[in-house]
């Protein structure tokens, strides 16, 4: 079984530069990729359901929905605009890429710990100061990723893509079920997210050799961003479509009814949006 195995995936590397098979095998790729996240997100949410209460969902969702807001509003576009580049080789605009968005990800880490009291009281929930505490290392670390990951889809290097994305659904899975079993709480969430998070940002630099440094060059920040704006407006008004629901019940009513809401939205979904989103 185990040699079976092996030798499928040995058929899945790519073996040559013909573009029609390697996507072809990017698309097997990307499909496996896709099910396996989407597959251990909906056991999670299923997990979860079960061993914590709908308020430390809520509380956690509250979490998630302004970290996604910091992180949208602010998107520059740069990993979509190298990707989308007609040049093959980009290395000489990685520190560039690196050093904005390891600038990004310090600064949506500081406003979330130090407005972390403001944010809770906005969603009148003062016991949401330390979680959002907690999370704000999860853009930290993003932003110190391997700027090289980029390659992973400008190459179309699926197989890197596939370790990349699913490292850290599995570590998010692991590690937040593993601590939820012997503390049932929001804190189980948080950790796992930030694990997630962490095993990535491994991986990143395990899958590629590429080092970064710090640098910037403006004439690369100003070409790459006259593209990147669109990625910008286009994640903005995404958010404010997928998610308006979520800030609004957060807001006007109390981070159980979020977590209710957010559960039973998804779990009653699955078939439309963890399935037939893999294809």
């Amino acid at each position: 079984m185990l040699d079976k195995l092996k030798r499928l995936i040995k058929r899945l590397l790519p073996a040559s530069d013909d573009v029609m098979e390697q996507t072809v095998k990017s698309g097997v790729w990307v499909g496996v990729m896709n099910v396996t996240e989407r597959g251990l997100e909906l056991l999670l949410l299923v997990i979860v359901a079960s061993l914590l209460s709908p308020r430390a969902v809520g509380l956690m969702g509250i979490a998630l929905l302004t970290l996604s807001s910091l992180k949208k509003f602010s998107e520059l576009g740069i990993k979509s605009a190298l990707i989308q580049a007609e040049e093959d080789n980009v290395d000489d605009e990685l520190n560039t890429a690196w050093t904005i968005e390891t600038a990004r990800g310090t600064v949506i880490a500081v406003i979330l710990f130090l407005g972390a009291p403001f944010i809770a009281s906005l969603f009148n929930e003062p016991a949401a100061t330390d979680l959002f505490r907690v999370i704000a290392l999860s853009p930290f670390i993003v932003g110190l990723r391997n700027p090289a990951v980029v390659y992973f889809q400008k190459s179309l290097d699926f197989h890197k893509e596939f370790v990349y994305r699913v490292s850290g659904a599995v570590a998010y899975f692991v590690v937040t079920v593993g601590i939820a079993l012997y503390d049932p709480t929001v804190y189980a969430l948080a950790i796992g997210y930030i694990a997630g998070d962490a095993a990535r940002f491994l991986v990143s630099y395990l899958a590629d050799g590429y080092r970064p440094w710090p640098s910037f060059d403006i004439d690369v920040a100003k070409k790459r961003y006259s593209f990147g704006k669109w990625v910008t407006a286009n994640s903005i008004l995404y958010f404010l479509y997928s998610r308006g629901d979520d800030a609004f019940v957060g807001w006007a009513l109390m981070a159980s009814a979020l977590g209710f809401y957010q559960l039973a939205y998804r779990l009653s979904n699955a078939p439309a949006t963890e399935i037939t989103q893999t294809i």
